[in-house]
């Protein structure tokens, strides 16, 4: 989906539309700073603000939430979005619960999309499953809150 105000960049910079990112863009324009990134992060400032504030009032202030997959990489096609989240959660009747209403305001916020989510509890040093999903979106994401 475009936004009339562009796409925003991995550091939460505007791009304009018509700038590298933006998928129906007339040129392939890309700014500096995004170029060394090599990847931008393709979310409105009001996807992303309403992904932020779902996000800590279902998952509380400790949560910590990644965008990974094909909106951080403007060489990969698809339009879902990926979220990774860590919560200090632990019981899991709460996390699904917090995962529901996540989702229900969020697609009341931006609209019906399909949008992806990894759950991680945080727990003491020592006791954290450690899955290679958990490490990939880590890695290849962008941290939103």
């Amino acid at each position: 989906m475009i936004y009339k105000h562009g796409w925003m960049s991995a550091a939460g910079e505007m791009l304009p539309s018509g700038h590298y990112g933006n998928p129906n863009a007339e040129t392939n324009q890309v700014d500096a700073p995004n170029q060394k990134r090599g990847r931008i992060m393709r979310l409105s400032p009001i996807q992303k603000q309403a992904i932020c504030e779902s996000a800590l009032r279902h998952f509380g202030k400790e949560a910590q939430v990644w965008l990974f997959g094909s909106r951080v990489d403007d060489t990969r096609k698809g339009g879902d979005i990926d979220l990774y989240i860590e919560t200090p959660i632990q019981n899991a009747e709460e996390l699904i619960t917090a995962k529901l209403q996540f989702l229900r305001e969020l697609h009341k916020k931006i609209g019906e999309q399909k949008i992806d989510i990894v759950l991680r509890r945080l727990r003491r040093a020592g006791t954290t499953v450690d899955l290679p999903i958990y490490r990939i979106a880590k890695q290849t994401g962008v941290r939103l809150q």
